[in-house]
């Protein structure tokens, strides 16, 4: 029952009690009514500003998520496959844990916007990463992003890609509310124009490190460490012939950014070793590969390139 309830019940009531009673008896009971319903009164209208100057908790326990498709120039699109019991981690401004949100629904199917739950987070930052890693080392606005500087050829581009790298998002209430999950490397694809049997390539960089840690910031953007390798080499196992009539391409991975004119080498070994060759690279706007063909950097190397050793004078 509330002070109101029992004061209204108080104030009905008087009235029957009143009778028989004498006059100044009535006059006391009235003032000590008077004196309660104040009580009562101001006692309410306390507990009414108590309860407004009480902060309203905000947050989130759910977000919807979805991650972009990748296009590389081969034509074909990929879409990632969420699949049940996924996990991504969550760090909130205000809060700054590593929390672990679960998937529990999916629309459009499995490859459609997908909804996360987990403990309520807020802050005016929130950025998220996938998959989730409970031993992650980590703040907000830094992920850690490891970037191997040897990789390996694949036939299946995307197969390659994904191996490289997680995706990270950040949420922005006055977008659309989602985490629009993105992929931070870029890539280069190198197409050679003449029968040529790759053991390797090797993509050297002298005024940046491209292999090593890195870390994601609060706008996406990926930057690499000091204290990483300036070069990155593609292991292409016992060789991989690329002929006329059956071109192959080579996809390297790398962090996004502005490569200037010869600041990227590109060496190439191959069997016979006297097919090996190095060149120097000319200017280049790596983006991070998105749904955008124009986002992977092709490199097409044609004609009849002489042979020579590694280790020569580079041809430009």
């Amino acid at each position: 029952m509330t002070p109101l309830w029992i004061l209204s019940k108080t104030i009905l009531l008087f009235p029957v009690f009143h009778i028989g009673m004498a006059n100044e008896q009535v006059k006391v009971m009235t003032k000590r009514l008077f004196c309660i319903v104040m009580v009562f009164i101001a006692a309410v209208s306390c507990n009414k500003d108590n309860t407004a100057d009480e902060p309203v908790i905000e947050g989130h326990s759910l977000f919807y998520a979805d991650v972009e498709t990748l296009a590389f120039w081969s034509g074909n699109d990929y879409d990632h496959m969420w699949l049940e019991g996924e996990s991504i981690g969550i760090y909130a401004s205000e809060q700054g844990d590593n929390f672990e949100y679960t998937l529990k629904r999916a629309y459009y199917g499995a490859t459609g916007d997908v909804e996360f739950y987990g403990p309520k987070v807020k802050g005016d930052v929130i950025m998220a990463y996938y998959p989730y890693d409970a031993d992650i080392e980590a703040m907000l606005g830094r992920f850690p992003v490891s970037v191997t500087n040897v990789q390996t050829y694949d036939p299946d581009v995307y197969k390659q890609f994904l191996s490289m790298t997680g995706v990270f998002a950040r949420y922005d209430m006055y977008d659309d509310g989602k985490l629009h999950f993105e992929y931070p490397l870029g890539c280069m694809a190198v197409t050679i124009d003449y029968p040529i049997t790759v053991v390797s390539m090797t993509l050297e960089c002298e005024s940046r490190n491209l292999a090593g840690r890195g870390y994601i910031d609060e706008n996406l953007n990926l930057e690499m460490s000091s204290t990483g390798s300036g070069s990155i080499r593609l292991d292409c196992g016992d060789g991989v012939s690329s002929t006329v009539d059956d071109k192959k391409t080579f996809h390297i991975m790398l962090p996004p950014g502005t490569y200037p004119e010869r600041d990227l080498t590109l060496t190439v070994e191959a069997l016979p070793a006297s097919d090996s060759f190095m060149l120097k690279m000319k200017a280049l706007e790596v983006k991070r590969v998105s749904i955008l063909d124009n986002d992977i950097v092709t490199v097409d190397i044609g004609g009849e390139l002489p042979g020579f050793d590694i280790g020569t004078n580079p041809l430009d």
